[in-house]
């Protein structure tokens, strides 16, 4: 998967903290800290985490509606480690336990929804402010 930005580059360039998505892509955990936009994707898109390492971070905020879902991937299958708990806040909440997928639904998505997400070095941990019911999901499989 290529890293997709807006503007800027794949390292962000000194001193840049943030870019925005618009294609599929993988993150690695030099990545950490920074925050993506997610932009207009023309196409499902995938953001695959890196492998959990105490301490990794990513926010992700959406500014676009989309066509199609978006998907932060730990890459694992579900059930077996690393897996994403957390919280979805905001419209309506939801607990995620155990799911290799937050999905971001299209149609029921809304400017300003946002993931944060941290790694303890085994498994991620999220907390999903979403402005619809049902915009910020966990779940198993990729529609």
């Amino acid at each position: 998967m290529a890293n997709a930005y807006a503007s800027g580059s794949a390292s962000f360039g000194k001193g840049a903290h943030c870019a925005t998505i618009t294609e599929s892509m993988t993150l690695s955990s030099k990545d950490s800290g920074k925050v993506y936009f997610i932009g207009v994707c023309a196409a499902a898109t995938t953001i695959t985490l890196p492998s959990a390492k105490a301490g990794v971070h990513f926010k992700f905020i959406n500014t676009a509606l989309n066509s199609a879902d978006v998907y932060i991937d730990t890459g694992a299958a579900s059930g077996t480690a690393p897996d994403i708990y957390g919280q979805t806040v905001g419209a309506a909440s939801e607990t995620i336990s155990a799911k290799r997928y937050l999905e971001i639904e299209n149609g029921n998505d809304a400017i300003g929804d946002q993931i944060d997400i941290i790694s303890d070095g085994t498994n991620w941990f999220c907390t999903c402010v979403q402005m619809a019911d049902d915009s910020i999901t966990g779940v198993d499989a990729v529609d």
